[in-house]
Formats: structure tokens, C-alpha cells, sequence
């Protein structure tokens, strides 16, 4: 039954995580992080045990166990716990004990997504980790598709079958994820995509709407970037609120561009 969470898993979303490391414990400082890092999960059961990988930005764990076997686990946090992982129907139980103090972690699999709840005491918290069906680069310059060749040969087969470059082919792009969930600027029938709802996500009060921002003066073309690059000049100043782009083609109004200076390189994640 194992072998369904054998796969690896990116989290997407969480709630209620922030309080669940307070009850825990857990520093102001490191919650901070905490509430913003997207840890990579890899599950793998190698011989008689079972392997998870927890990678991320903040910190790498990783912890091998038999289940219903008792084993020492150090947490990304520092606890120092006894642990034992188990198979509850087509659940997988995780429990860590320290300073006469439990937590349990419940991964199930719904819709092809593991969901894990936690809980402390009172609190519980859920996260959504999921596994990524394809990465696929749109508008892609030149460069990139050069970079993809050399390391190409390197990638796993199931990995390279992951990997699309669909140039400026939109149709290609169709054939995979369907336009109905797409934005506009990729041919799709969503609202166009605005950067600053991430912003908002991360940043949170940090992010400050309010300042003075005039999308059309900000932005940069890719063209102008290399061109900067290559004379050894930083870019031109840019606010911390460029993240806010306005959806579409990104131009610069003093200079008129052709239709393929305009062109910019976009990633979709499906």
C-alpha cells in the first residue's frame, strides 16, 4: 500500500500551518520561513524501508524507517523525536513523540494529490503537496532550449517526458492543458495572469500595494535585460512592486517594438 505515496510531491498550499508551529514551539523567525517555503517531498521505498526526503530552501531532512519499527528522527525544527510510521488502510500514520509531547502527521492520497493533516493537541493543521505533470516553457529564448540540450542527456527518462518547449506554438500548448484553464496572454479563456496575487500570498502585509507604481515604466523587455547584461551594466532601477506586471506583452513606451522583441518567455506548471 506504500507504494502509491512512491512518487514526488511538491506542496501547493497549506492552513492553519503557522499556528500549529506555535504550538510546537517554533520560533517567530523560523515560522516566517516556515509560512513561506514549498518543501519537495520524495517517498521512495528502498529494500525493506521506507525513505522520505523533505528538500527545500530552508532546510534538507531526510528519515529511513520500517513501519511499525520505532527509529530516531531529527525534525527540521531540531526536535529530537522517537518516531514510528505505520499503514492505517490506505493511510500513512507518522507519529513523533518528545518531552512526553505528540504530534501526528495522516498522508492520504485524493485525486491523485496527497493531503496531510497534523495535529498537536488542540490544533490541526493540512497540507496539499502534489506532483507535477509537466513543466512547460512558452516563448522560450533561444538559450534556454540550448541549456535544456546539454542537460537533457543527464535527466531521468521519466523526468525528460515532463519537459515541453512550445516556442511560440500555442497549439502545442493546447494539446497538453486545455485553454480552458489558461490565462488570456497564453491563448486561454481565464483573466489575464497577475504576478502580484503571489506577492500578496507571500509577502502578506509586507507587500504594499499603495506604492507608486506605473507598470508601463518598470518593465523591462528580455532583449533590453541582455542588452544591459552584456555592457556590464546593472539593470534600470526597478520598486520592489515590478512583481506586479501588467498581464500581456511587457514594453517600454519610449522605444517601439516589433512583435518579436515583445515576445517573452513564460513557465506553466500543470
Amino acid at each position: 500500500m506504500v507504494d502509491a505515496f512512491c512518487a514526488t510531491w511538491k506542496l501547493v498550499d497549506s492552513e492553519n500551518f503557522d499556528d500549529y508551529m506555535k504550538a510546537l514551539g517554533v520560533g517567530f523567525a523560523t515560522r516566517q520561513v516556515g509560512n513561506v517555503t514549498k518543501p519537495t517531498v520524495i517517498i521512495s521505498q528502498e529494500g525493506d524501508k521506507v525513505v522520505i526526503r523533505t528538500q527545500s530552501t530552508f532546510k534538507n531532512t531526510e528519515i529511513s524507517f520500517k513501519l511499525g519499527e520505532e527509529f530516531d528522527e531529527t525534525t527540521a525544527d531540531d526536535r529530537t523525536c522517537k518516531s514510528t510510521v505505520t499503514m492505517d488502510g490506505d493511510k500513512l500514520l507518522h507519529v513523533q513523540k518528545w518531552d512526553g509531547k505528540e504530534t501526528k502527521f495522516v498522508r492520504e492520497i485524493k485525486d491523485g494529490k496527497m493531503v496531510m493533516n497534523l495535529t498537536f493537541e488542540d490544533i490541526h493543521a493540512d497540507s496539499f503537496p502534489a506532483r507535477f505533470g509537466g513543466i512547460h516553457f512558452v516563448n522560450q529564448p533561444w538559450y534556454i532550449h540550448a541549456l535544456y540540450t546539454v542537460i537533457r542527456p543527464f535527466l531521468k527518462d521519466k523526468t525528460r517526458k515532463r519537459i515541453f518547449m512550445h516556442g511560440n506554438n500555442l497549439n502545442s500548448l493546447h494539446q497538453l492543458i486545455h485553454p480552458e484553464i489558461l490565462p488570456s496572454e497564453l491563448g486561454g479563456m481565464m483573466p489575464p495572469y497577475d504576478m502580484g496575487t503571489w506577492a500578496r500570498t507571500l509577502l502578506d502585509h509586507a507587500y504594499d500595494e499603495e506604492t507608486d507604481y506605473c507598470p508601463e515604466s518598470y518593465t523591462l523587455s528580455v532583449q533590453d535585460l541582455e542588452r544591459d547584461l552584456e555592457k556590464n551594466l546593472s539593470p534600470k532601477t526597478m520598486k520592489r512592486s515590478q512583481s506586479v506586471v501588467e498581464p500581456g506583452v511587457l514594453k517600454r513606451p519610449d522605444k517601439v517594438k516589433s512583435e518579436e522583441d515583445n515576445m517573452q518567455p513564460l513557465l506553466s506548471l500543470d
